[in-house]
């Protein structure tokens, strides 16, 4: 919103984030996918689409260790950018190309991306909030649900390097094709994180009734042995 906002009140401001390329070809009224796609091998440019994701989910994630501040930046910054681009190629006749070659994979990108600044947060609330631990044994505690976040991203952004390489730019495939692909992955990413976390909420409970289990019978047998000790004591 914010990018777009900024581009709608001077075009200008999108020279400042977007690639020379990208203001060119959007000026000359093509996409500059076109270009970018038809000079590199997909198996090229699905690799580094993969490489460049991953690090920007890398980044998101320990940006958490300066207490969400770089995490927070890297996503204002990217969504600044999607805006920007949104922006100017809605003002140049080109938004109905853009939503073509984003449509089979920009949603589970984002939410990809989005996950992994999630990661990063929960890091930041083990500095900013431990509780009644310390920031290093909240780290300790925090750390392993964040990185679980983290590592959570990988198998999509793997899958998205795929699809963004190899469908995305393709004129052969119908649009409609890339929105069925687009939204089923969405429904996918989503229905394995909410499922995988409903299981882990169900199990947690199930494993904090244990202990509980052990020290109530811990004290009745300790009860039991004073009850028979005095017992003897009388006797005696």
């Amino acid at each position: 919103a914010l990018g777009l906002a900024a581009v709608q009140a001077d075009e200008r401001v999108a020279h400042l984030v977007l690639p020379t390329s990208v203001i060119e070809d959007v000026y000359a009224g093509r996409m500059w996918t076109r270009s970018i796609f038809s000079a590199v091998p997909s198996t090229v440019s699905s690799t580094i689409i993969l490489s460049n994701n991953i690090t920007v989910a890398f980044w998101c994630f320990i940006g958490g260790m300066s207490c969400g501040i770089v995490t927070t930046l890297i996503l204002v910054l990217n969504g600044f950018i999607l805006g920007a681009a949104f922006k100017l190629c809605a003002q140049h006749g080109l938004l109905v190309d853009l939503l073509e070659f984003i449509a089979s994979h920009a949603l589970v990108e984002i939410s990809t991306i989005v996950l992994a600044g999630a990661s990063g947060y929960v890091l930041a609330s083990a500095l900013l909030s431990p509780g009644n631990l310390s920031r290093v044994d909240a780290l300790s505690v925090r750390g392993k649900d964040a990185l679980c976040l983290a590592l959570a991203c990988v198998p999509p952004l793997f899958a998205i390097g795929i699809v963004e390489g190899f469908i995305s730019p393709s004129s052969r495939i119908p649009m409609w094709f890339k929105i069925l692909l687009g939204a089923s992955l969405f429904l996918a990413f989503w229905s394995y994180l909410l499922l995988s976390g409903k299981k882990k909420a169900v199990d947690t409970p199930r494993e904090r009734v244990k202990p509980a289990e052990q020290s109530t019978d811990t004290s009745l047998e300790e009860e039991l042995r004073r009850l028979h000790g005095e017992e003897k004591t009388e006797k005696a």
